[in-house]
C-alpha cells in the first residue's frame, strides 16, 4: 500500500520560477524516506504539496489513495503532519502546552482528551513538565521539539519533516533520531527533506534525489554509493564511503556507506590477513 503518491506534479512561484517540474513518486507505508537535494531543489516546497499547504498548478496528490484538493481539505492534515525547518514558524503560543494543544483543539476534541494528547506527546519527545514555560525561552533543539510534539498530539499516520537536523547539535541530533527510530517502529510513515547524506545512508530505507525541481533519482540508500550520481546532484558522498575511496584497494567490489558495513568490510579482511 502507498502511503503517499505524487503524479507528473507541477508547481512555479508567483514570479514564475519553476519549483516543481513533472514530479511523480510513491511512498511506500512505513518506509523512511529521506527526500535528497541541494538548496533550491524543490525538497520543501514538494513536502507542502504533501498536506495540502500548497495544491499543484499541474498533477495530483493522493494520501492513502484520497486525492489533495489543497488548503480547503482540512482531513490531510490531520493525516500528514508537517514539521517545518525553523520551529519559531510553527511554535507560536504563550506557553508549550497552548502550543501543543492547538492542533488537537482545532480537530474538536474534548478538553480532557487534549489534555491526554498533551502530556503524552511532549512526554514523547523528552519534554515532560515544560507545559506552562514560554517556547521563545527554549533552545533551538527544544522548539524544534515542541513542533513535533505538536504534531504528533494530532495523530498523523503520516509525518513530513524538513531539515530536522539543521543547526542542532551533536546531543540534539540523537535524541531527534531516537524520536524517529520510535514513529518507525510504530509503523509511522516518515518522509525527511535533507542534504545530509550521512542521516540519509543510515536512517532511510528509500531515497529520493531531486535536482531542479525533477526527481533525478530513486531507489535504495546504494543510490549513494554512485559519485558521478552525487556530483551531478550536487552532493557529497556518504562520509564512510569517501574516507574508505581514498585507500587504493580497500574497497574492493564496492566501498561501504555505513559504519556497520565499513566494520564488516575490516573484519574480512582482518581474517583473511590471519589465515595467510
Amino acid at each position: 500500500m502507498m502511503a503517499i503518491e505524487v503524479k507528473g506534479v507541477s508547481y512555479a512561484y508567483p514570479d514564475g520560477t519553476p519549483a516543481l517540474r513533472e514530479v511523480s513518486l510513491s511512498i511506500p507505508a512505513g518506509s523512511r524516506t529521506a527526500i535528497l537535494g541541494p538548496n533550491g531543489a524543490g525538497k520543501s516546497t514538494l513536502l507542502l504539496h504533501l498536506n495540502g499547504l500548497l495544491a499543484p498548478q499541474r498533477g495530483q496528490v493522493f494520501v492513502a489513495g484520497r486525492p489533495v484538493l489543497g488548503d480547503e481539505d482540512t482531513w490531510v492534515r490531520e493525516t500528514v503532519g508537517m514539521v517545518f525547518q525553523d520551529p519559531d514558524d510553527q511554535v507560536f503560543s504563550a506557553t508549550v502546552a497552548e502550543d501543543v494543544a492547538f492542533g488537537p483543539q482545532n480537530m474538536g476534541l474534548s478538553p480532557e482528551e487534549v489534555v491526554r494528547r498533551v502530556k503524552a506527546s511532549l512526554a514523547r519527545v523528552g519534554l515532560r513538565g515544560y507545559e506552562e514555560r514560554p517556547p521563545h525561552r527554549l533552545s533551538y533543539g527544544e522548539r524544534k521539539r515542541v513542533a513535533i510534539a505538536g504534531v504528533l498530539a494530532m495523530g498523523p499516520d503520516i509525518l513530513v519533516l524538513d531539515e530536522p537536523m539543521a543547526y542542532l547539535d551533536p546531543e540534539g541530533r540523537l535524541r531527534l533520531r531516537a524520536i524517529l527510530d520510535e514513529l518507525s517502529a510504530e509503523s509511522k510513515t516518515l518522509l525527511v527533506a535533507t542534504h545530509d547524506v550521512d542521516f540519509a545512508v543510515e536512517w532511510s530505507d528509500h531515497v529520493v534525489i531531486l535536482r531542479g525541481g525533477r526527481v533525478f533519482r530513486s531507489g535504495g540508500p546504494e543510490v549513494l554509493r554512485d559519485a558521478e550520481l552525487l556530483r551531478e546532484a550536487s552532493l557529497t558522498m556518504p562520509t564512510v564511503a569517501r574516507v574508505f575511496a581514498g585507500f587504493e584497494g580497500l574497497c574492493r567490489d564496492r566501498c561501504p556507506l555505513t559504519v556497520g558495513e565499513a566494520r564488516e568490510l575490516l573484519a574480512s579482511i582482518q581474517t583473511e590477513l590471519e589465515v595467510e
